[in-house]
């Protein structure tokens, strides 16, 4: 969603209410920018269509990820312009039309969703799924500059407060909310996030 999105009047909404005025502030007008964004995507998802895919939302991020280490290999400007930043672009307005803020831990939320763990449907804040969603979403407002366009203050604001689940007790990462030990998984996805997502983590956790 570009700054066009949120424009009243000739003025755009982050100049109105300041997002460095205050973080809350710009969350309240992430919330509504979400609605906008959630009409758009669901009607226009392919994989929203399809049942047998429904939930699956980390093929998005899978997808900006791939865009994403195309342009860090081959730093082609040119096709970034044209044909990487339009795609991952679209990729974060997604992820942010299936971001949930809750007002009690003040974090979004992704839930009703499939990680490559396909025994694990329906759940909530998969880490694999939030890590992939982040990297859309950061890959999305921090190349916009380099394309010549207004980095989204959106984007930023809901990769920076998306939870990536932890326990500290047994020191890993669920597989998503609710996940037990001795739960059956069909993928360990979880172990992807140190190659090839790079998520930062201590190194006893990785292992």
């Amino acid at each position: 969603m570009d700054e066009r999105a949120v424009r009243r009047g000739g003025e755009s909404r982050s100049e109105r209410v300041g997002f460095e005025r205050s973080k809350r502030a710009a969350t309240l007008i992430a919330r509504e920018e979400l609605e906008t964004n959630r009409r758009f995507v669901c009607t226009r998802s392919p994989l929203r269509s399809s049942p047998r895919a429904l939930g699956r939302d980390h093929l998005q991020g899978d997808i900006a990820l791939a865009f994403l280490q195309h342009w860090q290999t081959t730093h082609d400007l040119k096709w970034l312009k044209s044909e990487g930043f339009p795609v991952i672009h679209e990729l974060a307005r997604f992820w942010v039309s299936r971001a949930d803020f809750d007002d009690g831990d003040e974090s979004w939320h992704i839930r009703s969703t499939m990680s490559p763990d396909e025994y694990a449907s329906n759940k909530t804040d998969p880490p694999y799924t939030i890590s992939v969603a982040k990297i859309s979403l950061l890959a999305a407002y921090e190349l916009a500059s380099i394309c010549g366009q207004t980095p989204n203050m959106t984007f930023k604001i809901i990769a920076d407060a998306l939870p990536l689940l932890y326990n500290s007790t047994l020191d890993y990462h669920p597989e998503h909310v609710g996940y037990e030990p001795t739960q059956r998984i069909k993928q360990a996805d979880v172990v992807m996030l140190g190659s090839p997502l790079c998520v930062q983590m201590e190194p006893q956790t990785m292992k």
